[in-house]
């Protein structure tokens, strides 16, 4: 391990995911990665726990290119593989507008690759949230929370093929359409509600202003106060 790429890539995680800051320092490095090597671009590619290189020896930008062609910043994208990347770079270069889910393996093989190559501007790029599989569960959770399809429109998905073939049982469909659901349940309650919810709002704001400044007064006889519910309150709770 490269302490002080690791240290970097944490300081710069700590920044924008503290949850996942703490599951990566507190995991243990499961040799997912071992270090990397320097391509003939000069760019430094990571490579798996065989030897295999995750990303091109000759020329990763120009492969990154090829491989998110065609993609536009009308849709987000879950990236199954991070590595290097060199990809989630290409896509982001191309698509300014656009946001991007980012996933590793687990926080295990985050914190081995941490220690291989420095990806801690990608960390740091607020359209990227990184990630890592963990359970079908936090899989779920992390989609739901960086994918808002009313401001991002439509999703798609782009493996990373050298590294589903080294992690071939990490995500299936099933994951990710499970995933999906639980982001559908959401905005479909919250599309049928806006409105409703708006035009409340306004209404009590209105009348609000009317009203003497003071502290509200809460019944501390109650056990719980809702706010405001959807789908996802019951397993939340």
């Amino acid at each position: 391990m490269n302490q002080a790429l690791f240290e970097k890539n944490l300081a710069a995680l700590e920044r924008r995911d503290p949850a996942l800051f703490g599951a990566v320092r507190d995991a243990s490095d499961d040799g997912s990665y071992q270090g990397a090597v320097r391509a003939k671009s000069g760019a430094d590619v990571p490579l798996f726990r065989d030897g295999s290189p995750l990303h091109s020896l000759h020329d990763p930008e120009r492969e990154a290119r090829r491989l998110v062609e065609g993609l536009t910043d009308d849709a987000f994208i879950l990236f199954v593989g991070l590595a290097g990347g060199y990809h989630v770079r290409e896509f982001l270069r191309l698509n300014p507008k656009s946001s991007c889910l980012a996933v590793e393996e687990s926080a295990g093989s985050l914190r081995s690759l941490f220690g291989s190559t420095d990806v801690s501007d990608i960390i740091l790029d607020d359209r990227v949230r990184l990630a890592v599989y963990g359970s079908r569960e936090g899989f779920a959770q992390s989609l739901a929370e960086a994918y808002l399809p009313a401001l991002h429109g439509g999703f798609k998905v782009l493996p990373l093929r050298s590294w589903t073939g080294k992690f071939p049982s990490s995500f299936t469909a099933d994951d990710i359409r499970d995933a999906l659901k639980r982001v559908s349940g959401d905005y479909s309650v919250q599309a049928h509600f806006g409105r409703i919810w708006l035009r409340n709002c306004m209404i009590n704001l209105a009348r609000a202003s009317s009203l003497p400044i003071q502290s509200p007064s809460f019944d501390t006889g109650k056990r719980a106060l809702i706010a405001a519910a959807g789908p996802s309150l019951e397993k939340a709770v």
